[in-house]
This record gives structure tokens, C-alpha cells and sequence, in this order.
């Protein structure tokens, strides 16, 4: 009996359905994770750096004017100084003839008019005054007289130059109706500025009184004001 058992073992033993598997050997799963990315997330991240990014080029250029800017009272250009209200607020010069430029605003915020300083312009002052009358017509589509007054500033002759009306400005292609110019020369000792506050009828009444104040506050810039010209206030 004991041999047949032991035949029986070495020929096999069926499993019956109720015995239970045996368990499969233990083997350690293999990692996934690729070995470059491994090493790297063991190293701790690099912070980034906290030290602001120096402008160059034109955007320097434009950092370095808008650190002048010490008073938004005080406009400056080609050298020279003048007080103005914090509301005219400056533009970019829209040409290489224009030192700065600056919008005026309206009552309601619109119908704005600009004042520009110009340089570099030629002829003499009968002859711009005859230029702007030309751009000016009345209603009835006849001439317009100008206003003429002449004063100092800090010892520069200044002409200033009234002129109401229809306007047709430079480049445009016909007279807008209730427009109204009041333009200055100023004769520096390198050469004439025309500064003009030009647009709606009742925007530059209502900046009338500024830019007279603008005009009779011209100053040469010293050192103390800061040195040098800017073309941005």
C-alpha cells in the first residue's frame, strides 16, 4: 500500500476544484520611471532668478526719459522749462519737427484740442502769420482777421497769433467748423519755437489762460532743473 502512494506521488496528484492555487513566487515590479527623470527629480529645482530683466535699446531709451520726469506741473523741452496744469497729458511727437505735444482735454472729456512746440520751421513771422490765415475762413467763407499781441518771456520776444473760425489744419481735406488757434513765436537764441494750442472752440477757451501762463513762464532749464533737454516733460 505504502508503494502504490508512492507511485501515485511520482505520477502526479490531481488538484481537486476546492484546493486552493499555490502561491506564485515573489518577484519585485520593475520601475517604470525612466531613468533620466529620476535623477533629475532627486535634484532640487533651480529658483528662478529674482534680479529684474535691464532694458535696452529704444525701451532704455524710454525708461531713462520717464525717470526725468520729476513734476507733472513742469513741461520741458529743447532745454528750456514752462508750468502747466497736470491735466494736459503728453504724446508721443508725431514728427521729427515736433519737440512735444500734449492733449488738452475737454469739458466732458472729449473734443480735445493739442498743444504742439514745433521746431525747425522757417520764414519769417509775417510770413507764418499769413500762412495761418490762409488756413481760416468764416462762416460765410470769407477771411479771418488775426489777433496780434506781442510780449517777454524771461527776455525772448514772443509774437502770439488768434485765430477763430473754420479751419482746415495741414493735411486735412476741408475747414471744420468752430476751430480756434492761438499760435506763439518765440525767438531763442537757437532759433524760433511755434507753439500752438489749436482744436475746439471752447476746449482752447477754456486752456486760454494756461498756455498764456505757459508761454510767460518759458525758462531756460539750468543744472539744478534736472540738466539737459528731454523731448517727454
Amino acid at each position: 500500500m505504502t508503494v502504490l502512494c508512492g507511485l501515485a506521488a511520482l505520477s502526479g496528484c490531481r488538484v481537486e476544484p476546492g484546493d486552493p492555487p499555490s502561491d506564485p513566487p515573489s518577484v519585485a515590479p520593475a520601475s517604470t520611471e525612466p531613468v533620466s527623470d529620476a535623477v533629475a527629480s532627486s535634484t532640487p529645482p533651480t529658483p528662478p532668478s529674482t534680479a529684474p530683466a535691464v532694458p535696452t535699446g529704444p525701451i532704455a531709451a524710454s525708461t531713462a526719459t520717464r525717470s526725468r520726469e520729476r513734476d507733472p506741473r513742469t513741461a520741458r523741452f529743447l532745454g528750456y522749462t514752462a508750468p502747466k496744469p497736470v491735466t494736459w497729458q503728453w504724446q508721443p511727437p508725431a514728427s521729427v519737427m515736433r519737440a512735444a505735444n500734449y492733449v488738452t482735454p475737454g469739458r466732458s472729456g472729449s473734443n480735445q484740442a493739442h498743444l504742439i512746440v514745433f521746431r525747425g520751421i522757417g520764414g519769417t513771422t509775417e510770413a507764418n502769420i499769413d500762412r495761418w490765415r490762409k488756413r481760416f475762413r468764416g462762416p460765410d467763407g470769407g477771411p479771418v482777421e488775426p489777433v496780434v499781441t506781442e510780449f517777454e518771456a524771461a527776455g525772448l520776444p514772443i509774437t502770439l497769433v488768434e485765430l477763430s473760425g473754420e479751419w482746415m489744419r495741414m493735411g486735412a481735406q476741408w475747414f471744420t467748423p468752430n476751430q480756434t488757434q492761438i499760435a506763439a513765436i518765440v525767438t531763442t537764441p537757437e532759433g524760433p519755437l511755434h507753439i500752438t494750442l489749436g482744436g475746439d472752440s471752447a476746449t482752447v477757451a477754456l486752456h486760454r489762460d494756461d498756455f498764456l501762463r505757459f508761454l510767460r513762464g518759458l525758462r531756460p532749464e539750468t543744472s539744478s532743473d534736472g540738466g539737459g533737454s528731454s523731448e517727454r516733460p
